[in-house]
């Protein structure tokens, strides 16, 4: 996968191989296997969610050209909002997955903008906020989960809906004050260093300042600041042990980047610091490749074209102890 072109019709082989398992309506992605500890519709809003990401970027970086994307996922936003569907989402409650879910579906709609949330009839968009609205006063674990609530608050204040600027103030800054040096942070209070770092603490922010444009200027260069010798959680050599959660973002296919090989253009804020994160697009190459591949006899997996749980075949609920050779304390982390 050395270009573009074969990155985005991977995107779009991974967004085709979804759609036998939506509900009417797209509001829902059942994906097979076991149901998780949330539920079916808490996992049916997930599927939603998360390959929404995907399609929000490669909407984005086609200009909207993008055929099939933009009607499907505009269809499951008017579905997973009715009241009166069957598969309506579950509401936005204390400490449940829907949080998560919120986040990316605020980061989809932001990143393909004009040509879905702005072309989303006005009784959808209504419907869309007021769902969004009730993350608004919500309790979270003090960790990365904050930052779901900075970018999806963040998002609603920019459609014109109701939010608060003060929770994503408190959020921002209780991120900052989990930052620990040489690019780590602990996910929550204590030694709590896992690959969320990675995929969260380090992502989300930035995610949150291409949201929030007035934020720009003074957000970017703190949380890139931050970046400096972090390196890129995830290289080659630790593909064995990576988690596969991040897959959406660290497949997304950016029109900024057409060429995997070049360092940031010259004026981007905190270039130097993005050169290692430019360059590791090689590393999610190779992360992709990896994932691809199907174990020999594996004809479910073959058939549906879902890929895997897991690097080399399905693989189960699981504790690993993070390496000491990353010279920070370890701790068990399940996934």
């Amino acid at each position: 996968m050395d270009d573009r072109a074969e990155w985005e019709r991977y995107a779009d082989r991974l967004l085709d191989a979804v759609v036998p398992y939506a509900t009417p309506g797209f509001a829902q992605f059942r994906l097979p296997g076991r149901t998780g500890r949330s539920g079916e519709r808490s996992d049916g809003l997930e599927g939603f969610a998360r390959t929404f990401m995907l399609a929000a970027f490669r909407i984005a970086g086609a200009g909207g050209d993008a055929p099939g994307l933009i009607e499907r996922y505009a269809a499951g936003l008017a579905s997973g909002t009715d009241p009166a569907s069957r598969y309506a989402w579950p509401e936005i409650t204390d400490i449940k997955q829907q949080m998560v879910e919120a986040a990316a579906i605020a980061i989809a709609l932001h990143e393909s903008r004009p040509w879905l949330w702005d072309r989303l009839e006005p009784a959808v968009q209504s419907r869309v906020l007021s769902w969004l609205e009730g993350f608004t006063g919500k309790r979270t674990p003090a960790n990365n989960w904050v930052l779901f609530r900075a970018v999806t608050e963040q998002f609603v204040l920019s459609a014109g809906g109701r939010a608060s600027a003060d929770e994503i103030e408190a959020d921002l800054e209780h991120v900052d004050n989990l930052y620990v040096g040489d690019g780590w942070y602990t996910d929550g209070p204590g030694q709590n260093f896992d690959y969320y770092i990675g995929w969260a603490m380090h992502l989300y922010p930035l995610l949150w300042t291409r949201i929030a444009a007035a934020g720009i200027p003074v957000a970017v260069p703190v949380f890139l600041r931050h970046r400096r010798g972090a390196g890129v959680p995830g290289t080659v050599a630790d593909l064995p042990v990576r988690v596969r959660g991040a897959a959406v973002a660290r497949r997304a296919v950016r029109r900024d980047a057409p060429d995997a090989r070049a360092d940031p253009p010259a004026g981007v804020p905190g270039a130097e610091e993005l050169r290692g994160p430019w360059r590791a697009r090689f590393a999610w190459t190779a992360d992709a490749r990896l994932v691809r591949r199907v174990p020999a006899g594996d004809a479910a997996v073959l058939r549906s074209r879902i890929a895997v749980l897991g690097e080399q075949g399905v693989h189960g609920p699981a504790a690993a102890r993070r390496s000491p050779s990353l010279d920070r304390p370890g701790r068990t982390i399940a996934w």
